[in-house]
């Protein structure tokens, strides 16, 4: 068995040796110890939905990504001096959502992509110590490069840590983060009212004056509304479904606020949404869903049929947020609004990942024209330097045909030569001709291999004539060898060299001949030619 890690810091013992696996929790739901937490995720296999006429994932329970070693600390992993992707590892969620706003604002013409969606988690995207890992694509040209530069800038320290809070800061949101996410929501008695009264209930949304929980003098003659702004936001903010976008209508009224104030109020906006436990991304979401059902009252919004968060932020996101409320009394057709606009959102993801993928696809192609090119400038330099070697060992054969062999003119005076040797020059000559030997061996062997690599470049003419070289090459050898075992010996040379002169003029005389002998024509007169010849 194996320990494993949950985010929250728990132990499970589990077998296997995965880096990272789910671990199932039995009875999900209200009332169990990891409800809402943010890191528990759906498994299941794939099913049919009629109406969205897609796959979507058949919900068999929940589970907890748990690894064998847990970090909390995010972190940068990537060069900035490359066109390769990069990534950012970490367990804080609304840090990667505040990078991939900044990456979306800052590069509209795809500079840099990628980014988080809490609503598009996968569970293979889980590594580095059990971290969430966010992918960023850079283009493939110094623009791209320059974007990777600014986000690391940006965000992370030069080492690639993460620049706005220390590890143990970073742990302790975490932590929290799960603690608040688990504990039991508050009674109803103990929320504050959210609905307005019901003479207001068919009226656009409006102030109610209250005591500022928040300062907002920095915006001057606009700080009493954006202060009535933020007591609504707090008396709806994290309640059902309806107060939940009534909160986003105030929080986007805040923002307007503090815009129009200049540069966002010195600083005001970013102090107030952090002074409510936001991220940048969490805030910047629910600005679009503010400014998108803004037109809308309390009615309206209390006659939504039952929708996540993700479906009500997709829906503002497509601009469709009018055609919900005008629908909302007929379920059919909020559903088939639903259905028809994550029908389209997938063609847009399906859009992009194929847009990703030819581009990796690119850089993958341009890496093996690198690597082929490089490759073909190896073979070529090899086989230039074979052919350089191969000239020079022709060079050398041609030499070695040039020098003089010593003709033998008379027998006495052969022996003569033989007589004048002394034991100690015909152990001279017997080396002499040993290493003479070896050397040419060297050589004919060298000699071959580079004959066998030329073949394939030479005309069958040019083949012919360095077989022939070679076959003489080799005949010299034979002759020095032969020459001076009989010099060793004191054999007399005229008598015993007769066969090799006899073989010689026979040579000759068929050159001579100018014949052109045909191995293929058995019985024609060329073929018994190279019989007589060869016999």
């Amino acid at each position: 068995m194996t320990a494993y890690i949950c985010k929250c810091g728990q132990r499970v013992q589990k077998s296997g040796s995965a880096d990272n696996t789910g671990n199932r929790l039995e009875g999900y739901g209200p009332g169990h110890k990891c409800y809402g937490c943010p890191y528990a995720m759906p498994w299941g296999g794939n099913k049919w939905d009629e109406a969205a006429k897609r796959f979507v994932q058949d919900i068999k329970g929940y589970e907890c990504r748990t690894s064998r070693t847990l970090s909390y600390d995010s972190h940068f992993i990537g060069s900035t001096k490359d066109k390769c992707t990069c990534a950012v590892v970490s367990l804080d969620f609304d840090f990667l959502e505040q990078i991939s706003a900044w990456v979306k604002d800052t590069f509209p013409l795809g500079d840099l992509t990628g980014g988080f969606s809490q609503d598009e988690i996968r569970p293979t995207d889980y590594s580095h110590n059990g971290r969430y890992c966010c992918t960023f694509v850079c283009a493939s040209n110094k623009k791209g490069i320059a974007a990777k530069a600014a986000l690391f800038a940006r965000f992370f320290d030069p080492d690639g840590s993460r620049k706005d809070m220390t590890p143990q800061q970073e742990r302790e949101k975490i932590l929290a983060d799960i603690r608040k996410c688990t504990q039991d929501p508050p009674a109803a008695e103990d929320v504050a009212v959210a609905a307005l009264p019901p003479a207001e209930a068919a009226e656009p949304f409006v102030n109610i004056p209250a005591a500022p929980s928040f300062d907002f003098s920095a915006l001057g003659d606009l700080s009493q509304q954006a202060a009535d702004a933020d007591q609504q936001f707090d008396l709806h903010y994290g309640a059902a479904q309806d107060e939940y976008l009534i909160s986003c209508i105030y929080l986007a009224r805040i923002h307007a606020l503090t815009a129009k104030a200049g540069r966002y109020g010195g600083g005001t906006w970013t102090k107030w949404y952090e002074s409510k436990g936001l991220s940048e991304g969490s805030a910047r979401t629910m600005v679009k869903n503010g400014d998108a059902f803004n037109s809308a009252t309390v009615a309206e919004l209390k006659q939504l049929p039952e929708l996540t968060r993700k479906d009500l932020n997709l829906i503002a996101r497509s601009g469709c947020a009018g055609q919900l409320v005008e629908t909302a009394g007929d379920s059919q057709r909020v559903q088939e609004l639903l259905a028809q606009l994550k029908a389209e959102k997938e063609r847009a993801d399906t859009a992009e990942a194929e847009r990703d993928k030819a581009r990796a696809d690119q850089l993958s192609t341009a890496k093996d024209c690198n690597r082929l090119g490089l490759k073909a400038e190896q073979e070529k330099a090899r086989a230039d330097k074979a052919e350089g070697e191969r000239d020079e060992w022709k060079a050398e054969a041609e030499a070695a045909r040039k020098q003089p062999i010593v003709g033998i003119v008379d027998k006495d005076e052969v022996a003569r030569q033989v007589d004048t040797l002394t034991a100690d020059a015909k152990a001279q000559a017997r080396s002499q001709v040993e290493d003479a030997q070896r050397r040419a061996n060297e050589a004919e062997a060298k000699y071959q291999k580079l004959q066998q690599d030329a073949d394939g470049f030479l005309a069958p003419e040019q083949a012919c004539e360095q077989q022939a070289r070679f076959i003489a090459d080799s005949m010299r050898s034979m002759y020095l060898n032969w020459f001076g075992q009989a010099c060793a010996t004191g054999t007399p040379l005229a008598q015993m060299g007769a066969p090799l002169y006899a073989l010689c003029g026979e040579i000759m005389s068929s050159l001579e001949d100018d014949t052109t002998i045909n191995p293929t024509a058995a019985g024609s007169v060329e073929d018994a030619e190279r019989e007589a010849l060869f016999e």
